[in-house]
């Protein structure tokens, strides 16, 4: 395309390339008319020629010239010359936002107007019958006044019926896709929310929700893993928050927010101190650990360096696991080896002798009193359910769990289950009773129990029993009331 610089197009005098993508060349020209700078935007000859693009791109670019609104860069001419598709669109003065990302820490101030910005521009859009389909931060221009406007609306769509594009085109940008774009399922307004989403990740944590060593890897991941939560990365982020970007990530768009103006209300709800239990929406999120510490990981830490995967960076995990294994094995194992060697050296059958030796501290240095351990919660005991008990729950990824125990001669029968959760979680999906699926629910409160399935504990016996919820589980707290046969009740809290 550079070969054009010098050419006119129609009154459009091209001076030099600017901006160079997949599919298109923007450069900077004159208008001779108007005696202002544009630019002008030469789609790739590949698409170009294809008769099927050529229909689709008049119709759809008529509607583009239409869309007026001050943070969407307009359409100000477009046509055909010399074989090849053009856009006319002013010429901003400023860089895109993914080059003030790479420039440095963002303020709060200008995180929140840019995403205002932006939610606007796409919901005017989308009011219209019109989707981007490749929102991410290189099509989004902040002027020098400090504005986000978004660009090449549309452009995404219009190669969508071209019989010449291979299906790696029609992707859009990996890191910024959507789920449903990524299954080559039909979008709606749903899947910008999501590239939003992904924006408001990167600007709320300075890093992306799912990155992999190709392209096709990140788009599987946003297909299918959960999304890690955002405050892993930056504890600032209030939870709140970190909600709202959650639900505007889920996988399924029936999860996500009605629309991208909903978005930015709860957004600005979140930042306003609203409470999770505030906002009553259901989240979609990687359960991995505490929240970090500042001294971690910083907010905005680096980036790995050019070529370097983030396995690569975290090299020494995978000899940490093999030795962690080996240990346990030989623990497991230690019948088998132990005892040939204590009949070979009888010493080792002796009891052993702790010897402790007692110093006194250097004169001045005060003694630290060791720290006490975490009394574990009893478990849950009725005097109407003798030898029955339901220990206190563990919570792993998406699941919470209770043991109950069974100490009498017969089998207990569950009657009837009340569950109370976090609002975060109130989409329960199921729950078991050891290895039978007893009950399905959406919902705290009483939950049927499927008649086919026989809840019973089996005499002197442990079962769990299991809340699985479709989004990872909170800390708490949690209630669980069981009725047996025969009117026995084990109602706890945690």
């Amino acid at each position: 395309m550079s070969g054009f610089v010098g050419y006119t197009i129609k009154h459009y005098q091209l001076e030099r390339e600017i901006g160079r993508g997949g599919m298109a060349t923007v450069l900077l020209a004159r208008d001779t008319l108007r005696n202002s700078m544009v630019a002008v935007k030469i789609l790739s000859p590949t698409i170009s020629g294809d008769s099927r693009f050529v229909r689709r791109f008049q119709r759809e670019v008529d509607l583009l010239s239409r869309l007026k609104h001050p943070n969407i860069v307009p359409v100000l001419d477009y046509g055909e010359n010399r074989g090849l598709i053009f856009m006319v669109m002013p010429f901003i003065k400023g860089e895109t936002l993914q080059d003030r990302i790479d420039r440095g820490e963002i303020s709060a101030e200008e995180r929140q107007r840019w995403i205002r910005q932006i939610a606007s521009a796409l919901d005017f859009a989308h009011s219209r019958g019109i989707i981007h389909r490749d929102v991410k931060p290189t099509n989004v221009i902040i002027d020098t006044a400090g504005n986000a406007m978004l660009t090449d609306f549309g452009l995404a769509r219009m190669v969508e019926g071209s019989n010449t594009l291979t299906g790696s085109m029609l992707l859009g940008t990996p890191a910024y896709i959507s789920p449903e774009q990524g299954r080559g399922a039909k979008v709606d307004a749903r899947s910008d929310q999501y590239s939003l989403g992904v924006i408001l990740y990167l600007l709320e944590t300075g890093r992306l929700p799912f990155e992999a060593d190709s392209p096709m890897g990140t788009v599987l991941m946003h297909i299918q893993e959960p999304v890690p939560r955002p405050r892993r990365f930056n504890p600032k982020i209030a939870p709140a928050v970190e909600r709202v970007i959650l639900k505007a990530l889920a996988k399924d768009p029936e999860y996500r927010y009605p629309t991208v103006g909903a978005l930015y209300q709860a957004y600005q709800a979140a930042l306003g101190g609203a409470s999770v239990a505030d906002l009553q929406f259901p989240t979609e999120a990687m359960e991995l650990g505490p929240v970090l510490r500042e001294t971690e990981e910083p907010y905005w830490a680096p980036r790995p360096r050019a070529g370097e995967s983030e396995a690569r960076r975290r090299g020494w995990l995978t000899p940490l696991l093999l030795t962690l294994s080996l240990a346990a094995a030989l623990w497991v194992a230690r019948p088998w080896w132990l005892d040939p060697v204590r009949r070979l050296l009888p010493g080792l059958n002796a009891r052993p002798t702790l010897v402790v030796l007692l110093t006194q501290p250097p004169v001045g240095q005060a003694t630290r009193a060791p720290t006490p351990s975490p009394t574990p919660a009893p478990p849950v005991v009725s005097p109407n359910c003798p030898g029955l008990e339901m220990r206190p729950p563990e919570r792993v990824g998406n699941r919470v769990t209770w043991s109950l125990v069974n100490g009498t001669d017969n089998a207990q029968k569950l009657i009837s289950l009340e569950p109370s959760f976090p609002a975060v979680n109130e989409r329960l999906t199921q729950v078991t009773l050891g290895d039978e699926v007893i009950s399905y629910g959406e919902q705290a409160g009483q939950l049927g129990l499927i008649e086919e399935a026989i809840p019973a504990i089996a005499p002197s016996s442990v079962v769990p029993l299991s809340l699985t919820f479709e989004f990872s589980a909170a800390e708490g707290p949690y209630k669980l009331a069981l009725e047996f046969e025969g009117g026995c009740r084990l109602d706890g809290q945690w």
